[in-house]
C-alpha cells in the first residue's frame, strides 16, 4: 500500500497501454522505486483485477499528494480524461534514462516516451505527449497538447503541429525552413507509415507517400 504521506502515483488505464507504461516506468531511476496503482472507470474494475476505481482511489488517498499518468493513445479520448482528472490529481512524465533531450527543448508534465526516444534542440512539446518506441524529434519544432507519435515516427527540424494529432507508427515529416515551418493543423490523423511533405490542414486524415487528403474529420 502507498504510505498516504507521501505522494500517491497511478496509471489511468487498464488496457495493454497502462501494463506498458507501468513496466517502462521501472526504466525511469525517478520512478523505478515508487509505487505505482493501475486506476480507470469503474466500468472496468473487476475483483479479480488489481485495477482501483478512480473515484475510489480519490477517497482512499484524500489526505496525500496524487499524481496521475494517462495512458490512452487516442488524443481526444485523453483530452477528455485529463480535463476530469485534473479536478483531483496532478499529473506525471513516464520518461526512461535513455531520452536524449538537446539544448533549450522541454517537454510538459503528463508526457511519456518509449526507449530511444531522441528530441533535438529548441523544441517545445505540449501537454499529454505521447511517442513510441524509437521516435525522433527534429530541432525548432512546436507540439501542440494532446498529440500522439507512434513507433519509429521521424518528424524533422522546423515542423509545428497543432492539438489532438495523432500521427502512426512509421511516418516521417518532412522538415520546414527556419522561414516557413511546415504545419500540420488541428484534430489530424496521419496514417502508419506516412510521408508528409506539405503542410496538413486541420479536421483532416492523411495518408500515403506522399500523404495526401484521405478523407475530413468529423468531431
Amino acid at each position: 500500500m502507498t504510505d498516504i504521506k507521501n505522494t500517491c502515483y497511478s496509471i489511468y488505464g487498464s488496457g495493454p497501454m497502462g501494463k506498458e507504461i507501468k513496466e517502462i516506468s521501472q526504466l525511469s531511476s525517478f520512478l523505478k522505486n515508487k509505487k505505482i496503482t493501475i486506476i480507470d472507470d469503474k466500468k472496468f474494475v473487476s475483483k479479480k483485477t488489481n485495477i482501483i476505481d478512480y473515484k475510489i482511489f480519490i477517497k482512499k488517498y484524500k489526505n496525500s499528494k496524487k499524481k496521475v499518468f494517462i495512458a490512452i493513445q487516442d488524443p481526444l479520448t485523453r483530452e477528455k480524461i485529463y480535463n476530469e482528472l485534473k479536478k483531483y490529481f496532478k499529473f506525471f512524465s513516464v520518461v526512461p534514462d535513455d531520452l536524449k533531450v538537446l539544448s533549450n527543448s522541454e517537454y510538459k508534465n503528463g508526457s511519456s516516451f518509449m526507449p530511444g526516444n531522441f528530441i533535438s534542440y529548441k523544441t517545445k512539446i505540449g501537454k499529454q505527449f505521447q511517442s513510441g518506441i524509437y521516435t525522433t524529434i527534429g530541432h525548432d519544432c512546436l507540439i501542440g497538447n494532446f498529440v500522439t507519435f507512434g513507433a519509429n515516427v521521424s518528424c524533422l527540424g522546423n515542423v509545428k503541429i497543432g492539438n489532438k494529432v495523432f500521427v502512426g507508427s512509421g511516418s516521417v515529416i518532412k522538415n520546414g525552413t527556419s522561414k516557413k515551418k511546415l504545419k500540420i493543423g488541428n484534430n489530424v490523423i496521419i496514417g502508419m507509415g506516412s510521408v508528409v511533405i506539405k503542410d496538413v490542414p486541420s479536421n483532416s486524415v492523411v495518408f500515403g507517400n506522399p500523404a495526401r487528403v484521405i478523407k475530413k474529420n468529423k468531431f
